[in-house]
């Protein structure tokens, strides 16, 4: 098989049944116009004595398609705990024995795979262009670091630069980590013009979809459920909580867009990072008991921790949250508008009073960030009051919700915002 690849292009047929790999298949530098298909049943499987970044890697190539075979990453035997990088090493560089790699290549499409128990990244690009995955299966993948906890691997990785990339269709379960992603390292330029869409994702352990250091990606109509289980492979960091769909870095000309949720440990959207961007008619429900979900908080909240952005022109409209610990919105910055609404059996917890002896974590000094449907933060990371922003015609519903409907932060003018037409009702 290394020798048909060594070709450069032209079509390389898999055989069928398990091909058991110790080193990777190899793409060569400037290979172009190349296939590798799937007869039936093929299968990659790494073998007990597999060392390599992945079971296939392609580097600097042009127009390379992989379809219709299995990928098998031995996990019970090949797993090992590993950390998460520091500084500025791309995970690429960093996480072993996953399923594709890709570096610095053009036009790569992998379609119709079916890719489990690896342990690191089922898929990987770093500076690509051109890159898309559809109809690709994901499941029992990712690896814990040292701790036990997941270190974020296992799922769909597009990192460093990379632009024009499509993540469609395609169905995860029982990832450790993240599910379908981007990230870069701080001084690298952003990723760019990304879509994910009509994705299926079902038991991730940390952030279902998560949208990092990037410019004008798209996420909509996927469809998540069980964001942050299993518990035990949740990170306790809280830098680091399970969410549906997430921002971190910067974050800008972004949309999230008809997404649904259920069932999730953690916010629904954890927006860091994210500003002059949408998110429209979303939902996200929990129906579970409260002790489901030990991590839950506002159903989305905005953050500022990157120190090259400024938390401003987010639209946040026509969404449905419903069953979440404490209550819909955490809104720092200003330019905002969260209009036409829909809020739900919020603060679950009675943060006010107690229930069940579930904690609630407080604000020194902001009695008031517990118990609010809506609040206006000064500060996330940094201080960003709430400011010049429109809250209007949104239904607030839950635990005292009349009362405590739309609070501010110490040191947060509420008349400095335009709020009007709300209706704010108790749970029964």
């Amino acid at each position: 098989m290394q020798k048909a690849l060594d070709k450069g292009t032209g079509v390389v047929t898999l055989p069928p049944g398990a091909i058991e790999l110790d080193v990777a298949l190899r793409v060569p530098p400037q290979a172009h116009d190349l296939e590798i298909v799937g007869s039936q049943k093929s299968v990659l499987r790494a073998g007990p004595k597999f060392q390599g970044r992945a079971l296939i890697v392609i580097q600097n190539a042009n127009g390379v398609r992989l379809s219709n075979f299995g990928i098998d990453g031995n996990r019970e035997v090949l797993d090992r705990p590993t950390e998460v990088p520091v500084g500025s090493t791309p995970y690429s560089m960093h996480f072993q024995r996953g399923g594709i790699l890709v570096e610095d290549s053009d036009n790569v499409t992998i379609t119709g795979l079916e890719i489990r128990e690896v342990v690191g990244f089922a898929v990987l690009a770093s500076r690509a262009r051109k890159f898309k995955v559809d109809k690709v299966t994901v499941a029992e993948s990712g690896s814990n670091n040292i701790q036990g906890v997941n270190n974020t691997s296992g799922g769909i990785l597009i990192e460093e630069s990379s632009e024009d990339f499509e993540v469609r269709d395609c169905n995860l379960s029982r990832v450790r980590g993240n599910g379908i992603w981007t990230r870069a390292v701080g001084f690298s330029t952003r990723n760019q013009r990304g879509i994910f869409a009509g994705n299926h994702l079902e038991v991730v352990g940390r952030r279902a979809i998560e949208v990092g250091h990037a410019n004008r990606v798209r996420v909509e109509q996927n469809t998540i459920r069980f964001a942050g289980f299993p518990p035990e492979v949740v990170d306790p960091d809280p830098n680091y909580l399970p969410a549906a769909i997430a921002a971190s870095q910067r974050v800008d000309e972004s949309a999230f867009v008809s997404n649904l949720a259920s069932d999730i440990n953690g916010p629904c959207f954890d927006l860091d990072g994210f500003h002059d961007g949408q998110v429209l008619k979303n939902t996200c429900r929990n129906r579970g008991e409260l002790q489901e979900y030990p991590h839950g908080s506002y159903a989305l909240a905005l953050g500022n921790s990157y120190a090259d952005m400024d938390s401003q022109l987010v639209t946040i409209d026509g969404n449905n949250f419903d069953g979440f610990r404490l209550g819909a919105v955490f809104l720092i910055g200003h330019n905002h508008k969260v209009t036409g609404n829909t809020f739900r059996n919020l603060n679950q917890a009675h943060c006010n009073r107690g229930l069940n002896n579930i904690s609630c974590e407080i604000r020194r000094g902001e009695p008031q960030w517990t118990t609010a449907g809506i609040y206006l933060g000064f500060r996330a990371s940094r201080p960003s009051p709430a400011r010049e922003n429109l809250i209007r015609g949104n239904q607030i519903h839950g635990f005292q919700m009349k009362a405590n409907c739309i609070q501010s932060a110490p040191g947060v003018v509420q008349s400095d915002n335009t709020i009007s037409g709300n209706t704010c009702l108790d749970a029964e």
